[in-house]
This record gives C-alpha cells, sequence and structure tokens, in this order.
C-alpha cells in the first residue's frame, strides 16, 4: 500500500453530503435503468458465434444485432443470400427469439474498405470512419479544425476534395490517440 504525503499547510477539501435522495434525470430514465437489459440467452449467443463462423469472410454479411429487449436478432446480407445462410437460420425457427434477416444496401466489405480509404487517403481530415451497421453507407468523423475553419463538416470534404460512391453520415469531433 502506498503512503502519500502532502506539504505542509496542505488540506482537502472537506466531502460533500450526499443526498438522501438523487434527483430524477433530465431524460427520464431512472438511476441503472439504462443498465437493466435482459441477458442474452445462451441460443442467441451460439447463433452469432456460428454466423460468425461462417460467414464472417463474405463481403456480403453485416453486422448482426441483438435487440435490447432480446426478442429478435437480425442478420444482415447484401445481395442474395446462400442456402448455407438460411439453413442456419432455420434452425433456430423454434427459438424463443425472433431471427430476422435484413437486406443492405451495400456489401459491408466494400464500406469497410472505403471507411480504411478514407482515413489512410484523408486524415487527418478524416479522424475515424466505419461502416454503418445497417449497410447504408459509412459513419466519417470529420475533425473539428477542419469543420472550424469553413463552416461544416459537408464543406470540410468539399474544400480538401473527399468524395466517396458511398453515402457518408457526418460526425464533427477528434479522436485522442492511443498512448503506447
Amino acid at each position: 500500500m502506498a503512503l502519500h504525503t502532502f506539504p505542509p499547510g496542505f488540506e482537502l477539501e472537506p466531502l460533500q453530503a450526499v443526498p438522501e435522495k438523487v434527483p430524477p434525470r433530465a431524460d427520464g430514465l431512472g438511476l441503472g435503468e439504462y443498465l437493466s437489459y435482459p441477458p442474452v440467452p445462451a441460443q442467441m449467443h451460439e447463433l452469432l458465434e456460428r454466423l460468425s463462423r461462417q460467414f464472417d469472410g463474405s463481403p456480403d454479411f453485416g453486422f448482426p444485432e441483438i435487440s435490447l429487449d432480446r426478442t429478435h436478432v437480425v442478420v444482415r446480407w447484401h445481395g442474395r443470400p446462400p442456402a448455407a445462410l438460411q439453413e442456419l437460420l432455420d434452425e433456430y425457427a423454434d427459438a424463443p427469439f425472433d431471427v430476422v434477416l435484413q437486406p443492405t444496401e451495400y456489401p459491408t466489405g466494400e464500406l469497410r474498405a472505403e471507411a480504411q480509404r478514407l482515413v489512410r487517403d484523408h486524415a487527418p481530415i478524416v479522424q475515424a470512419a466505419g461502416a454503418r451497421p445497417s449497410g447504408d453507407g459509412v459513419d466519417v468523423l470529420v475533425s473539428t479544425d477542419a469543420v472550424d475553419a469553413v463552416g461544416s463538416a459537408e464543406a470540410a470534404l468539399k474544400a480538401h476534395g473527399i468524395d466517396s460512391n458511398y453515402p457518408l453520415y457526418l460526425k464533427i469531433g477528434g479522436v485522442v490517440p492511443a498512448s503506447g
């Protein structure tokens, strides 16, 4: 256990009294309510693992999603799903949750490649990018400094000649580099 000493005359601020009743949040959620999701059933975990093992290499396989209430799993695929995918999903027809096969507008593999290109070719204007889970485009984080210089994220991309063949969903901000 480390012993901490303070210089002479240094005093800590007294602790504030904790209120007996915590005031309600402005968004209407109770304390800890956002953490009270039901557990993910083992059968859902199993489905996601099997999907990953079998289809992660496919550029058409999108991001699967479990609903917050644990009543359904969304499996995303671009184009015509292979018979093997449909067979796997059919195995869960009697599961205590629904499995929804949702088509995506673009192949997730292409969106990932585009996100990588945007960061590689256009940093630091593009701080980060990633394929959107819904498969409808690329999320792009545009540098706050670049936006401040021209007034908007769209103008920052245009000013630096940044474009894409895919829809871009822009947010403004920065990424703190990891320290090593």
